[in-house]
């Protein structure tokens, strides 16, 4: 059931990757079939536009794409108990969702600005606020060179976004024209790419994080520093696929003088007392158990345990992080 569960997790985030590399294929193929259609200054929705001899052949794997990113992005928010994460899969999911609703208002080539023109421009308008708000809180969903990634892959399509509309606006004040400037479809094509790329390093994040089940972790200092374990408790729940944890202890219970001692000891640190009068104490999965009723396989587990002296050594250990 299990092994059933992360195949279908893997097959779901592997969606992600296949939606980009259908996008920019589609636009590639499509341009490099429409004789004298310019990369550089045309938009990529005029290959789906009503009277493009492209239109045929866009429409149905520019939907196949979009249905692709919403089985990722339920791929991305179903496996995951951050509610950040289920956010981001929830974008994603309204970004193809979108997307998919546009092809009901497709631009046309050749002829004045038309409802269905501006609808299109409008429901344009709603997947790049979609986009910016995924890459945006995605940012920080995992470790800190995929938040550095997608903070400058941000930065680009906000700056290159602003310089699109300089130019337009100064084409519209000295032209009076309203129509793509000049290199409109190369930059475009660097914000879109920029996406997909995105898309495709966020599915491969979400493939290489190892999802545990659990992790007891046994701390082998008296009084840890409570700073360092909130820090380590919060990259747990925040960056790694951990089910369930928890810290214990190995404890020492002296009968002589009632008093409890950390660490597993053969002699009483406060009166003295020998091993004939100490309890050894130790977790067996969820609850603490007397070691004397061990069995044998119990007992020698307990001295291959491995007993971590600072919450860096911890961290350090955590093969599920990000």
């Amino acid at each position: 059931m299990v092994e059933t569960a992360s195949m279908l997790r893997k097959a779901l985030l592997i969606c992600g990757i296949l939606s980009s590399l259908l996008y920019v294929g589609t636009d590639i193929l499509a341009g490099m079939l429409w004789e004298g259609y310019s990369f550089f200054h045309q938009a990529i929705s005029e290959l789906s536009a009503i009277g493009a001899p492209t239109r045929p052949l866009v429409i149905p794997l520019l939907i196949a794409h979009d249905v692709l990113v919403i089985v990722f992005g339920l791929g991305v928010s179903r496996y995951s108990r951050k509610r950040l994460q289920r956010f981001v899969g929830g974008l994603l999911v309204g970004y193809a969702v979108v997307g998919l609703v546009s092809f009901l208002f497709p631009i046309q080539l050749g002829t004045e600005v038309t409802f269905t023109d501006s609808m299109h421009s409008a429901l344009t308008g709603v997947t790049v606020l979609l986009i910016l708000l995924a890459m945006g809180f995605g940012a920080i969903i995992y470790g800190k060179r995929f938040r550095l990634y997608s903070i400058g892959t941000l930065l680009t399509i906000l700056v290159l976004g602003a310089v699109l509309g300089f130019v337009a606006g100064a084409q519209i004040a000295t032209q009076g024209v309203i129509a793509p400037p000049q290199w409109f479809g190369l930059i475009e094509r660097i914000n879109v790419y920029g996406f997909m790329s995105w898309v495709v390093v966020l599915a491969i994040v979400l493939l290489r994080a190892k999802k545990c089940q659990g992790s007891i972790m046994l701390l082998g200092e008296a009084h840890p520093d409570t700073e360092a374990l909130w820090k380590l408790t919060k990259h747990i729940t925040t960056r790694t696929l951990t089910g369930y944890f928890a810290y214990t202890k190995d404890m020492t219970i002296c009968k002589a003088c009632k008093r409890t001692h950390f660490g597993l000891l053969n002699k009483c640190v406060h009166c003295g007392a020998g091993e004939e009068l100490l309890e050894h104490w130790s977790r067996v999965t969820g609850y603490y158990q007397e070691i004397s009723g061990w069995n044998a396989g119990k007992k020698k587990e307990l001295t291959n345990r491995h007993r971590y002296n600072t919450v860096e050594n911890i961290k350090e250990k955590l093969l599920v992080s990000a």
